[in-house]
């Protein structure tokens, strides 16, 4: 049943159409630019700060969101993959814009903390548009 249910959010959340690249976008789920570190996180490798996503309110989501296939962080990196290959795929030329697309769109599915979820927006906008090393594993603590 978990597993169906994984399936579900990764389509949903490739296909979701929400208001990407927009402020309001950034605002609701990161803060605003300056929390998910906007253009500037970004190039220098993603998140705001260390061990993001490695607090208990963190890791009841990745709890809730483990299948027997996938550890939660795999989960959400699908999703937030997903995301910027679907929903998103309209800001891949903008870095920062993209990010927080990724961000607004995973956190739909994936309520996690937004310095965490800047983590992931990050690393997926930095691989995505120019292959860049997101510094992801320091950034999340994962």
């Amino acid at each position: 049943m978990k597993h169906a249910r994984l399936i579900c959010m990764i389509a949903l959340a490739g296909a979701v159409a929400i208001g990407c690249g927009t402020e309001e976008a950034g605002s609701a789920a990161t803060g605003g630019a300056e929390a998910a570190g906007g253009t500037e996180g970004a190039e220098k490798g993603g998140g705001t700060s260390e061990g993001a996503c490695t607090n208990d309110e963190n890791t009841m989501v990745y709890n809730d969101l483990a299948d027997m296939e996938l550890t939660g962080p795999e989960v959400v990196s699908a999703i937030a993959s997903a995301c910027a290959f679907g929903s998103c795929s309209d800001e891949a030329e903008n870095q920062a814009a993209l990010a927080d697309c990724v961000v607004a769109c995973t956190e739909m599915v994936a309520p996690l903390t937004p310095d965490c979820l800047a983590c992931y927006g990050d690393s997926v906008a930095c691989s995505a548009t120019n292959g860049c090393f997101s510094g992801f594993d320091t950034c999340s603590g994962l």
